[in-house]
């Protein structure tokens, strides 16, 4: 390939490049922590999200992403030593979010009233805004506890202890929003070359209720939530990236050509030296 002919064709391929539609790029933003390790309830943590640098291409969209687990245990003990106790009735109710810290605490959803059937309950906050997460709460019942068997241990004939979801894993959770309206894409897109942080908070709290018939009761109620939390950007490259995809693309045949054309200067020279 001549030096002409190789000046046509990486002007040929710049030119090519630069008319191409680039396809969405999807990237993951810096989050610290991504990981909030599950802790007792209230278990708050200030989260730093690295915002979008414009200078890599037009911003199409954000999604934040959250997943929770709700784990912990919650019990009864009837310590009267005259009689027993009947429909007990536990509640625990935690509301878990993520939020820009400019904006309120979301309000946890009202915890269910005494008489709930059993079950696990979920209010999730609506999709599609800066916010997300969901009040749980989980109704567990004893339909009779025994006069008190005089050991306080939840447990025995007077007592009884319920497990915060499935045991061992708890009650798990995924929540994600997707941002296009161009207010929410300014909110995550920082200046050109030094975009900055965004501070968002994770934010658990608990409420809880026991109730029952006769006796006299103690309740215990021990809430552990932790949470994994990871926000994307799809943008469009701009068309600068092509063009220095084609300029990397192409140095190596220029390269190539340079050391091709010493290599035949050289072996010109040697023969000229050796000819009579």
């Amino acid at each position: 390939m001549t030096i002409v002919s190789r000046f046509l064709f990486t002007f040929g391929l710049l030119a090519a490049l630069s008319g191409v539609s680039a396809a969405d790029v999807t990237i993951d933003a810096l989050v610290t922590p991504s990981t909030v390790a599950l802790g007792q309830i209230p278990n708050t943590r200030n989260i730093t999200v690295g915002k979008f640098d414009p200078a890599l291409g037009p911003l199409k969209s954000v999604q934040i992403s959250m997943t929770i687990q709700l784990a912990g245990a919650m019990g009864a003990e009837n310590q009267s030593l005259q009689s027993g106790t009947t429909n007990v009735s536990l509640i625990y109710s935690a509301g878990v979010f993520l939020y820009p810290s400019s904006m309120a605490p979301p309000t946890p959803a009202a915890i269910p009233p005494a008489g709930t059937a059993p079950g696990v309950y979920r209010t999730d906050l609506p999709s599609g805004g800066l916010a997300l997460g969901s009040t749980i709460a989980q109704v567990s019942v004893a339909p009779s506890l025994a006069s008190f068997d005089g050991v306080l241990d939840y447990a025995g004939t007077s007592g009884a202890t319920f497990s915060i979801g499935p045991a061992g894993t708890g009650l798990t959770g995924s929540y994600s929003s997707t941002l296009f309206a161009p207010v929410d894409l300014a909110t995550f897109t920082g200046p050109a070359g030094a975009p900055g942080d965004l501070s968002y908070i994770f934010s658990s709290s608990g409420a809880t209720n026991g109730t029952g018939t006769g006796g006299n009761m103690t309740f215990f109620y021990n809430g552990l939530v932790g949470s994994n939390i990871r926000v994307q950007y799809t943008f469009v490259p701009e068309p600068a990236s092509w063009l220095l995809l084609a300029l990397g693309l192409t140095a190596p045949l220029m390269i190539r050509g340079n050391h091709r054309r010493r290599l035949v200067s050289r072996a010109t020279c040697r023969v000229s030296k050796e000819g009579p």
